[in-house]
């Protein structure tokens, strides 16, 4: 598994890095500024993400060659709107199958256990289509779903120029704290489709420089895929992953939950005595979190249907940018608190729970106890029916 472990961080990084209580502290950087792209340029850009995002489903073989080393390795990536995509890598011996069914993406952790991830929607999409940890996951991942390459968390392009044979130079870093990576990416779109063909990536990172070239081949634009390509068989013996305990082990259903300390956007702090007789459920999340991100539909729907019987949500946002915390607030107009300080892994809230990871919530019923311990997913609505079903 030596070649295909990093592309397994890659995806395991959304709920895995999320998980490291010493996560380093950083800041979204400033935006791209328009004075140092090209019109024509952006032009490309723009026509290839609006290609990508009429496309109803779309397959493509593809190819990664390192600089200075033999190996290669080849996959498969397809999607169907709105929401299934399948990634396949082959590196020497070693194969990786990633697939998003509408509901879950399903990832295999070698050939001993999987892991299913509630995702959805466009989300799903991308995240598969990032699957490869290469050259080709950034700005695929990006314009499959219309999205612009100067919107790019972390990201901030220094300067891009149009290449010839329909190319975009992007000459950018990405913001990492204290350190930075200096990233240079040529995309190359034919111009018959304008979509990408070719990906040529060059990063320097403590020192170090490293060019890989992503080649894209056999692409099919809507073709009809059967249903069953977007089924996941996990390996004979494979057995789903059990996620170990990141949350302080006096957690348990049936015992009371720690005090709340934090306060609100408002500056308020909240007590469990106000929602006395209510079922609430404590969640732990932030804006920067993919899985946080990919639940909240599934919280959504259950807010909107459960709130008028008796149901509450109070978030804590491990967010240290309060703005780009309201403005999700805001966009997706979650209208429950949401416990803020700003300071990351160290939040107070998280730091009494003792949470490692997120998303992590917890189920509080009428009588004030724990009802349920990180329902998420399918789980989420029967916990909620069944704790206010009790009196």
């Amino acid at each position: 598994m030596k070649r295909i472990l990093p592309l397994l961080l890659t995806l395991c990084c959304v709920p895995r890095a999320n998980a490291a209580p010493t996560a380093p502290a950083v800041k979204a950087p400033a935006k791209t500024d328009p004075a140092n792209v090209d019109p024509a340029a952006k032009a490309l850009l723009d026509k290839a993400a609006k290609a990508y995002e009429a496309l109803n489903s779309f397959s493509m073989d593809y190819t990664l060659i390192s600089q200075g080393e033999e190996a290669r390795s080849t996959g498969k990536l397809a999607f169907l709107r709105p929401d299934k995509a399948r990634g396949e890598i082959v590196a020497g011996p070693e194969r990786l199958t990633v697939v998003a069914d509408g509901k879950k993406i399903w990832l295999p952790l070698g050939n001993k256990s999987y892991r299913d991830i509630p995702m959805s929607g466009p989300d799903a999409i991308s995240t598969v289509m990032s699957v490869t940890g290469s050259s080709l996951s950034l700005p695929l991942s990006t314009l499959v779903n219309g999205k612009s390459m100067f919107e790019i968390e972390l990201f901030v392009w220094d300067k891009v120029t149009v290449l010839p044979d329909n190319g975009v130079k992007l000459d950018g870093h990405l913001n990492l704290g204290k350190m930075q990576m200096a990233t240079v990416t040529n995309l190359y779109f034919d111009p018959t489709d304008s979509l990408i063909r070719r990906v040529e990536n060059t990063t320097t990172f403590r020192g170090k420089t490293r060019l890989e070239i992503a080649i894209v081949s056999n692409l099919q634009l809507n073709p009809d895929l059967p249903a069953d390509q977007f089924v996941f068989v996990p390996a004979p013996g494979s057995k789903p992953y059990v996620e170990p305990k990141r949350y302080d082990p006096k957690i348990a259903v049936g015992k009371a939950p720690f005090a709340l300390k934090g306060k609100d956007l408002q500056g308020k702090t909240h007590s469990w005595s106000e929602f006395k007789g209510k079922v609430v459920l404590l969640d732990f999340w932030a804006t920067w979190c993919g899985p946080c991100i990919g639940e909240l539909p599934n919280v959504l729907k259950n807010y909107s249907t459960y709130h008028p019987k008796g149901f509450e949500i109070v978030g804590v946002s491990l967010d240290q940018d309060k703005k780009a915390l309201t403005d999700f607030i805001k966009a997706k107009n979650l209208k429950y608190v949401n416990l803020f300080d700003g300071k990351g892994w160290k939040n107070i809230d998280a730091g009494t729970y003792g949470v490692q990871a997120i998303p992590f919530t917890l189920l509080i019923g009428k009588d004030g106890k724990i009802a349920a311990i990180n329902p998420r997913g399918e789980a989420l609505e029967p916990a909620i029916k069944a704790a206010l079903a009790k009196r």
